[in-house]
């Protein structure tokens, strides 16, 4: 005798070219033509679970079905596998695959403890109690078509007889209908009143509608969609046979419903009923208007009372503007020094100080004069902050913002254009001629700065322009933050002119 497959057989099949296939616990193995068998592939570990059934689908895929994992789909080419993939879970209702077998219509049946599942390659039909099975418990590997081909199906409560398969994929329907609705206790509508417009005195007392199939066989699966127009934003699922309304809006709304079978893939139209809800007296159009008279009575009485509280309010406002006024003027003091100057150093801030040279440009523009301007940056002062503090860094801006202040002459104003960086602006000094600011520079800069526990001296690097024909402030301010740029690269401590006229580094 011949070596037969190897471990416990679960299935024996034939391929379409009449080859033997057998499934073990331990491989999928097929017989070739002088009887020798040969391993396709291990079985006993296939992703963690134990196939123990197969058929061969009509495309020619191998399927195996397991124990918890559904079905697997074999593509194979001649005893070699391909590919493989899992057939989809929503064509089968339960993943513990109990058979698998290929009837000679060439239909798959698929057996799990949810009933039967059958396809033609094309479409799908479940099969449970609800279709007259003994039980949803299929037995393991118990099915046999007779000669009349009918099938018989063994489950766990008994033999089952599919006498007629022939319709089985015949395209069927759901049928919805409203039963009844109902208010509080009072039964509002019926069967008999499908289509019809219900007139409802409105209530507080809920409105339930109750609905259903006129086919009960998939009552397992079935669910229904449902809407009521002006409180339902959209459809609502359930799988209740009712739908429960606490307080419905005065006027016309419709409620609609539809059945669909997700598991047999079948819907319905919706069929709807209509209602006409009438509105309580407090939401007629002669309380509204009422409450519209008796709220402009009352908005008229308390507008007198208010004039009456708005004359005293106001003798006695009247009694505080002239004390509110010194205040004020006080108040209007303080925020124009505090929009004008900047906080630390007492100069200009930035925004005053670049007014005050735009207006200077437009008064040397009219009149012909000269005018001139210095952009001073303190040499490396980020390292004053870094190695003595901000605190530190802060005492030596506010030093160096008096010394300026003090001495520059009255015609001249300095300003903190940022950071370290301030900006003097010279009116009537001609092009070519920097003593001002050279003197301006000796004067600032010749004593260290005292800060806490010492003092620091610093030096500074000075770019400085003239005015121009057609200069802004922009113009100006660009060319001296050039020439300030170019007295950095140089290695500070110097300053650079615009025109250039001389590197002063004494």
């Amino acid at each position: 005798m011949k070596p037969q497959p190897t471990g416990r057989v679960f299935a024996l099949v034939f391929d379409r070219a009449g080859t033997l296939w057998a499934l073990t616990s331990q491989a999928l193995q097929h017989r070739d033509a002088d009887g020798t068998w040969h391993v396709v592939m291990p079985t006993d570990s296939d992703g963690g679970y134990q196939v123990r059934c197969m058929a061969f689908a009509p495309d020619g895929t191998l399927w195996l079905g397991s124990f918890i994992n559904g079905i697997t789909r074999l593509h194979l080419a001649g005893d070699t596998v391909v590919s493989r993939d899992h057939l989809p879970s929503n064509h089968i209702a339960g993943l513990d695959v109990e058979l698998l077998a290929r009837d000679p219509a060439g239909r798959i049946w698929v057996g799990t403890d949810r009933g039967l599942d059958v396809t033609d390659g094309v479409s799908w039909r479940h099969i449970d109690t609800d279709d007259g099975l003994a039980s949803n418990d299929i037995a393991e590997m118990a099915t046999m078509t007779d000669r009349d081909g009918s099938q018989w199906f063994g489950t766990a409560a008994g033999l089952s007889h599919l006498i007629d398969s022939s319709n089985l994929f015949r395209p069927l329907a759901l049928h919805p209908v409203i039963l009844q609705s109902t208010v509080g206790t009072r039964v509002t509508s019926s069967v008999s009143d499908f289509g019809a417009t219900i007139r409802l005195n409105w209530s507080r007392a809920p409105l339930v509608i109750d609905f259903s199939t006129l086919d009960f066989r998939y009552s397992r699966s079935l669910r229904f969609r449902y809407r009521l127009s002006g409180v339902d934003a959209g459809w609502v699922e359930t799988s209740a046979h009712e739908a429960r309304y606490p307080d419905l809006p005065p006027g016309a709304v419709t409620f609609e419903v539809a059945a669909f079978d997700p598991l047999h893939g079948l819907s319905s139209e919706p069929v709807a009923l209509h209602f006409e809800v009438r509105a309580p007296w407090w939401r007629s159009w002669p309380f509204y208007a009422a409450t519209v008279l008796l709220s402009l009575l009352f908005v008229a009485v308390l507008w007198r009372l208010r004039v009456s509280y708005l004359l005293a309010r106001q003798r006695h406002l009247e009694a505080l503007v002239a004390e509110r006024t010194r205040e004020i003027e006080q108040a209007r003091l303080i925020l124009f020094n505090q929009a004008t100057y900047d906080g630390l150093t007492g100069l200009l801030n930035r925004v005053a100080c670049l007014e005050s040279l735009r207006q200077a440009i437009a008064h040397a523009s009219t009149t012909g004069s000269p005018l001139a301007i210095a952009l001073i940056d303190l040499d490396h002062f980020k390292q004053v902050n870094d190695r003595y503090g901000h605190l530190s860094g802060d005492a030596v801006l506010k030093e160096i913002g008096h010394r300026l202040s003090v001495c520059i002459r009255e015609t001249d104003f300095a300003g903190r254009y940022g950071g370290e960086e301030l900006l003097v602006v010279l009116p009537g000094l001609r092009v070519g001629a920097f003593g001002r600011v050279q003197a301006l520079r000796k004067q600032v800069f010749k004593e260290p700065c005292p800060i806490e526990n010492g003092a620091i001296a610093l030096t500074c690097s000075i770019g400085m322009t003239w005015l121009r024909e057609g200069d802004d402030v922009t113009s100006m301010i660009r060319r001296a933050d050039a020439a300030l740029y170019e007295a950095k690269h140089r290695g500070r401590d110097r300053m650079v002119f615009d025109p250039p006229l001389l590197d002063w580094t004494a």
